[in-house]
């Protein structure tokens, strides 16, 4: 099913800002170990990375974003800062936010504002029985996607898969990042997002897998929404 969704608040602009107190690190919680019973990465819960988050940081993507759809914040385990990432879509678009620099004392994020045109929707809701075949992805060649990428659209529905990647046929990913959490056999919080200067795709939803089930005929619950860009911005947030 699609559905059109209004044009989006226009969203203040960015500017870069110094704070005079560097925050302090708090522990984002442990990461998880061994295979993921939904055949993805183990991650770390996204409400223990916010805590780590810098509040100046996590302020300006809620002002930028707007009324939240989604969002997600996950350290990455080879930063030199320890900082989290994050994203959050909002009404008004898509907020990223990364932590840059190599010097751990010397913290810096970038903010990237991706003000979103209209939107379209689809709902996929993907239930296939246990013994069906999963249908392999197909992927959109010479859009910026390395194997890491390909890797986590496989897991999706093929559909799904499609739609992200189908604005970029002629053009070129610039930035493909997700976040998931799983607890027990379901996937309770997905998200992921492909983006250029140009149009953004985004993903998020839930997954399970019911008994009898494998990764590979899992049960996904998506909505898939589609943007041209109307603005950019990038900004930083240094702290001393």
């Amino acid at each position: 099913m699609s559905t059109r969704t209004p044009p989006v608040v226009p969203s203040p602009g960015l500017s870069s800002t110094r704070c005079q107190t560097r925050p302090r690190l708090r522990p984002a919680g442990p990461a998880r170990t061994g295979p993921s019973p939904t055949g993805l990465a183990p991650a770390r819960l996204r409400a223990n990375c916010r805590l780590a988050l810098p509040p100046q940081v996590w302020a300006r993507l809620c002002r930028l974003a707007g009324p939240t759809v989604e969002w997600w914040a996950d350290r990455n385990p080879g930063s030199v800062t320890g900082y989290p990432h994050a994203a959050m879509l909002g009404r008004r678009g898509l907020a990223v936010a990364d932590p840059i620099g190599f010097d751990p004392a010397a913290l810096a994020y970038t903010l990237t504002c991706y003000r979103l045109a209209e939107a379209v929707s689809h709902d996929i809701t993907h239930r296939p029985e246990p013994d069906t075949a999963p249908e392999p992805m197909r992927y959109a060649p010479f859009i910026g996607l390395v194997p890491t990428h390909q890797e986590l659209l496989a897991q999706l529905p093929t559909q799904a898969g499609y739609l992200l990647q189908r604005p970029f046929v002629d053009a070129s990913v610039h930035r493909c990042q997700w976040h998931f959490e799983d607890v027990g056999e379901a996937c309770r919080m997905f998200m992921v997002h492909l983006a250029d200067a140009e149009r953004v795709t985004v993903a998020y939803g839930v997954r399970t897998v019911p008994p009898g089930h494998t990764p590979a005929t899992a049960h996904w619950a998506l909505r898939v929404c589609i943007a041209a860009v109307a603005d950019r911005d990038t900004a930083m947030i240094a702290f001393r």
